[in-house]
């Protein structure tokens, strides 16, 4: 919240970068936190639901932040962004405070937490959930980003009719709560496969497509199966970390920051080097493909072997 504050004041570009990184590292932790969180206040049959909540909000986050800070570019002055956003935060702060169930510290220690760190990557299972973690946000923010060049490139759509197409997203996100009662009908690993399934469906479509119509409709496609996808391995993940929920959650939020990450720059590079934007759209269909594969190594209840 500073950290937004103090962005609003300066104009040094190293002093902006040092602090978007703290701002990052503290948002960072909202993630596992309010994840680790969850087994806490709901029994197990209503943690996937929840979960889809939470994953829906994040989600949406990333669409709806978007399409905020264009209107606020586009009607006032940018910095006032900084200024906003700050009151926000304070809301949230005080609605967490008055209406969330304090719960008392459970003596963990951090220390302990990262220590568990490296035996969370020793879990063959708990790799491959990562390895799908990394591909879904890779996929979802590449994606757009292709879409954006497209519709720019292709039909002359301006920046904030590219965000109007983006928003048209959120109805395939709103499908994120129903993967809790998907879960407790066909169980976890086949509701994450076919979810998967369903986002190379759509990036197929968007790569066969022609107009901004059915391209709409193929990226609703595509982010129904996502909105599906991440509850999902979120509840995935906790079931095979056990007792080591918070660490391996932890460590599932660093690896989906990374895939978004990386996900324009995969897209970037493909088209400066001359790939056309059907391709482009297959190679994502090709990395999703290569997550489906990996949950075919994970079983599918907390059976995970500890060797």
């Amino acid at each position: 919240m500073a950290n937004s504050l103090c962005l609003g004041f300066t104009n040094s570009l190293e002093t902006m970068i040092v602090l978007r990184a703290i701002q990052g590292a503290a948002a960072a932790t909202f993630s596992p936190v309010a994840l680790a969180y969850v087994p806490e206040l709901f029994p197990p049959s209503k943690r996937v639901g929840v979960i889809g909540c939470i994953s829906t909000g994040l989600l949406l986050a990333g669409v709806i932040g978007q399409v905020f800070s264009g209107l606020i570019q586009a009607h006032w002055w940018w910095h006032s962004l900084f200024f906003v956003m700050p009151g926000a935060y304070f809301i949230t702060a005080a609605l967490i405070l008055f209406f969330l169930p304090h719960r008392p510290a459970n003596g963990a220690s951090v220390i302990a937490a990262f220590r568990q760190m490296p035996g969370m990557l020793r879990r063959k299972q708990l790799r491959y959930a990562y390895v799908v973690a990394a591909i879904v946000m890779l996929s979802l923010v590449g994606m757009y980003t292709a879409l954006g060049n497209y519709l720019s490139d292709q039909f002359g759509l301006t920046n904030h009719q590219i965000l109007d197409v983006r928003a048209v997203g959120i109805f395939g996100m709103l499908l994120s709560p129903t993967a809790g009662r998907l879960v407790k009908i066909f169980k976890t690993v086949p509701v994450l496969r076919s979810a998967l399934g369903l986002a190379v469906i759509g990036l197929i479509l968007l790569a066969l497509a022609s107009n901004i119509p059915v391209m709409l409709a193929s990226s609703v496609v595509f982010v129904s199966g996502i909105a599906l996808a991440a509850p999902s391995l979120i509840s995935l993940i906790g079931e095979l970390a056990g007792n080591a929920r918070g660490p391996a959650i932890s460590i599932h939020t660093f690896v989906l920051f990374s895939g978004a990450s990386i996900g324009p720059l995969l897209t970037t590079n493909l088209l400066n080097h001359g790939i056309n934007y059907a391709l482009t759209f297959l190679a994502l269909a090709v990395c999703v493909v290569i997550g489906v594969i990996a949950t075919f190594f994970i079983k599918d209840a907390a059976l995970e072997s500890y060797d």
